[in-house]
């Protein structure tokens, strides 16, 4: 079976005990990048929190923020020399909410 997407935890798993992706780590996300397997890191994080190491990964496509609450696509990253963009300015892609209302889940 061949991988098609790989989620994974940024805080103490793919970033160290000091918030930084080790070379390693960015050799192996750079060459599953390279392979054609999406790789999307999943946080608690708001975007903005996201640390600019990961955002600025060669073929990363999405993020998924704020305990799965929110999905970025690329072009919604912040970038180093330009504004960050709060999910209250509308940037969120899919919410958790409008997951769950396009599924038929009741209101909160």
């Amino acid at each position: 079976m061949k991988i098609k997407m790989i989620a994974l935890d940024l805080d103490r798993t793919t970033l160290n005990r000091n918030g930084r992706l080790s070379d390693e780590n960015r050799k192996v996300l750079t060459e599953l990048l390279n392979r054609g397997i999406h790789v999307i890191p999943a946080s608690g994080r708001s975007l903005t929190s996201f640390p600019q190491e990961i955002l600025t990964l060669p073929g990363l496509k999405y993020v998924i923020t704020s305990n799965g609450a929110a999905v970025y696509a690329n072009s919604h990253f912040p970038r180093p020399a330009g504004p960050h963009f709060p999910a209250s300015q509308g940037h969120i892609k899919r919410s958790a909410l409008e997951i769950g209302r396009a599924r038929g889940a009741p209101p909160c």
